[in-house]
């Protein structure tokens, strides 16, 4: 579970504003880094060399975000996103300590912000470990106009 707050990219704002990001269409990544994201950093690519390498259950890019969902209740709109399980497969998957997501279908695949799991961690691969990060309420972030 998610208990950390979520960390946006210094270049998100910027890109939900003009319109980069359609976050009730667009599919949505997570990838696994075990290397703090600079919060300048714009680009999957500004990031894909600490990105952890594949094998053993990771597949290059991350996993597709599933249920992702734009919700709009009393001019707050939430971004609601499911939970992404890793398994690890024969052996280690790791380390990794951050969660990135990013827009997989922006024209330069922009980032959107990530969850830091606090420690570094590692899947064995021999018990088939897993790796489930699901976010507290599901919300990833909201969105609000302030009057």
């Amino acid at each position: 579970m998610a208990d950390a707050p979520f960390n946006h990219f210094n270049s998100t704002a910027y890109d939900l504003g003009r319109g980069v990001f359609d976050l009730a269409a667009h599919t949505i990544m997570a990838m696994l880094t075990n290397v703090a994201p600079d919060p300048n950093a714009h680009y999957y690519s500004d990031l894909r060399s600490t990105e952890l390498a594949p094998g053993n259950g990771y597949v290059a890019g991350g996993l597709i975000v599933p249920s992702t969902g734009l919700v709009n209740s009393a001019d707050v709109a939430s971004f609601n996103v499911g939970a992404v399980i890793w398994t690890s497969a024969v052996g280690a998957m790791g380390p990794f300590r951050y969660v990135v997501y990013y827009d997989l279908t922006a024209p330069n695949k922009n980032l959107l912000g990530w969850f830091d799991n606090g420690a570094s961690l590692t899947l064995n691969g021999l018990n088939s470990d897993v790796f489930d990060f699901a976010i507290d309420g599901a919300v990833l972030f909201t969105l609000a106009i302030s009057p």
